[in-house]
């Protein structure tokens, strides 16, 4: 409850790292928490930056196949997003030089 506190200004914070990486405002009305990037050769890039020092992560597994659920069914689109979406640093401590630094790297 205590970041509710601050929650006008996380939101704004997280409007404007979007706006770092992108260089364009997001949607009105949307607030991005991950930032994210979509690549066919995703171990390619999260190797690439992690070597660089920039501490991306891979996409969460998609629902259907986490550990709790394991549905033992294809969902071929979930299954190609969950492999290419690899998330950026995002945290709210990030500078433009910082963003700028990792936008450098592509």
């Amino acid at each position: 409850l205590e970041q509710l506190k601050t929650i006008k200004w996380r939101m704004a914070k997280k409007r404007q790292i979007y706006k770092w990486y992108h260089g364009f405002e997001a949607d009105e009305g949307y607030v991005p928490w991950f930032i994210e990037v979509v690549d066919v050769n995703n171990d390619k890039l999260f190797k690439s930056l992690t070597e660089k020092g920039i501490g991306c992560r891979k996409m969460y597994p998609p629902l259907h196949k986490q550990k709790s659920i394991n549905f033992p069914v294809s969902f071929p689109q979930a299954e190609f997003l969950a492999k290419s979406i690899l998330w950026l640093p995002s945290s709210l401590s990030l500078t433009k030089k910082e963003v700028d630094y990792i936008n450098a790297k592509f």
